[in-house]
């Protein structure tokens, strides 16, 4: 069932995409804005240098003359000039106006101007500055929707001012931004708007994919299909990191769902097989179908199951302790020389050889560490029963105790078994599992070794396979060593 905050959620695609082109866009427009600034700019220096130009031109000429007075001939000549310099087409150089001439003398006497000056702020201004400038002025004054760009070149005789030549441009005369300028920019804009759009668009369809893809396959495991299939080509590291981990993940739960249902089947089945085989003796023993000793063989078979029944519903109480943290461990330094020492006599007590052969080595080094006796001595029983089970009740088992480093005791736990095959090597520590050939003949719940690294690690140790073929198999305890150290050791 959608909530409303479901429904006003949209696709990262679209979400993506729809910000990354608002992102472009705005870039786009403000590069173009400070284009067109800048074109506007360059636009307004080069018509100002154009008065200039034309400026110093009649100064220079009126200069060269000696005097104010110029003649029609020069001056339909600097005309024609000044309509070239502002690069009138031919069509209209008869039509559109020239910029305002104005030449005044020493005395500010307007002595020659092409046209009336008609607005009464710029007539200001230029009453404002004076009549007669002794340097080169270039200027904007800016009226509303009009704007005069101002040159001012003095006429020299010599060393001699004799007058000043204005050359005054409005706004429509001097260049503003016609639509053959702006046109170019609306398509420059258009095309990488577009072009940066399906850009934007690929990319983010290229890294959402993945993404997609991890939450369909999501909503696979919500509804049970674990079989899932996301690609593992990706060349981005944090892509690939995701989706390799979720398949992982996937396979570690499809496995933990088989090991599940394995579990109901394998516990169904181990202690219904007791229960089943003690209602029956006990069933004939009540009917007298046995009698004597035979009845007391069979009183005594179904003692020996209920022990088994007893044991198994022990590890699965005691293993969910141990996952839970609920058990107490006390950590204490005590030297592993001596407990290994004992476990070994109790455990050659129980199996003599020569069926089963146990053989310790210990360093002369007493190696101390810091634990829990008592648990420790639990995942002794625990290895040495595996390699028993594992050896069927024959061959040789050696326990090897080493410092590993200064911090750490190891304790290696080899036997010269089958071993165990490479497929079921990385799952042996998996709880409830147990191997094709071990379920076929050894009855139990697979939950020694599970407890077993439970209890190393409740201790800030570890254990783990180190190595495993025909003929070697190695378990290897970790332990965290303590301070105090002594002499004393040896081989048994």
């Amino acid at each position: 069932m959608s909530t409303k905050a479901d429904q006003k959620r949209v696709p990262l695609l679209k979400y993506w995409t729809i910000r990354y082109l608002l992102v472009l866009l705005s870039s786009l427009v403000i590069v173009a804005s400070l284009s067109v600034y800048w074109t506007q700019e360059r636009e307004k220096k080069h018509h100002l240098q154009l008065n200039r130009l034309f400026a110093q031109e009649i100064a220079e000429r009126i200069g060269s003359e000696g005097e104010l007075v110029i003649s029609s001939a020069v001056w339909n000549r600097l005309l024609s000039r000044g309509r070239s310099y502002f690069d009138l087409p031919g069509e209209e150089r008869e039509t559109q106006p020239l910029p305002l001439i104005l030449i005044v003398d020493r005395e500010g006497k307007a002595v020659y101007q092409n046209r009336a000056i008609d607005n009464e702020r710029l007539l200001h201004y230029l009453l404002e500055k004076g009549p007669v400038a002794e340097e080169e002025v270039m200027d904007t004054l800016e009226n509303g929707d009009v704007a005069w760009y101002i040159v001012a070149e003095p006429i020299w005789r010599g060393n001699w001012l004799i007058g000043t030549v204005f050359v005054i441009s409005e706004e429509s005369v001097r260049s503003t931004m016609p639509f053959r300028q702006i046109f170019p920019w609306i398509i420059v804009i258009l095309c990488l708007g577009i072009s940066g759009w399906m850009v934007l668009y690929w990319l983010s369809r290229k890294l959402t994919d993945p993404i997609r893809r991890v939450a369909a396959a999501a909503s696979q495991l919500r509804q049970g299909n674990y079989d899932i299939r996301l690609p593992r080509d990706l060349k981005e590291r944090e892509l690939y990191e995701l989706t390799h981990s979720f398949s992982e993940m996937a396979s570690r739960l499809k496995r933990s769902e088989e090991l599940r249902t394995e579990l109901l089947a394998g516990v169904t089945h181990e202690l219904k097989t007791p229960i089943t085989s003690i209602g029956g003796l006990l069933k004939a023993v009540r009917d007298r179908v046995v009698t004597g000793k035979e009845a007391d063989e069979f009183l005594d078979i179904s003692l020996e199951e209920t022990k088994r029944l007893q044991k198994m519903v022990e590890d699965l109480l005691e293993f969910n302790a141990y996952a839970t943290g609920t058990v107490p461990i006390e950590l204490k330094p005590l030297s592993l020389n001596e407990l290994i020492r004992e476990m070994a006599e109790r455990w050659k007590v129980v199996n003599p050889p020569p069926s089963l052969h146990l053989r310790t080595t210990l360093p002369e080094e007493i190696l101390m560490v810091r634990g829990d006796a008592h648990r420790i001595q639990q995942i002794l029983s625990n290895l040495l029963d595996n390699s028993r089970s594992a050896l069927k009740d024959q061959g040789n088992i050696e326990i090897r105790l080493y410092a590993r480093d200064p911090e750490t005791a190891a304790v290696d736990f080899t036997d010269d078994g089958p071993g165990i095959p490479p497929e079921e090597q990385p799952l042996i520590f998996e709880r409830f599992y147990r191997g094709k050939k071990k379920k076929e003949k050894t009855r139990g719940l697979g939950l020694g070794l599970p407890i077993s690294r439970l209890l190393a690690r409740a201790q800030k140790g570890d254990l783990f396979l180190k190595e495993s073929a025909p003929g070697r198999t190695t378990f290897t305890l970790l332990l965290p060593r303590a301070k105090e150290k002594s002499l004393a050791g040896g081989i048994e």
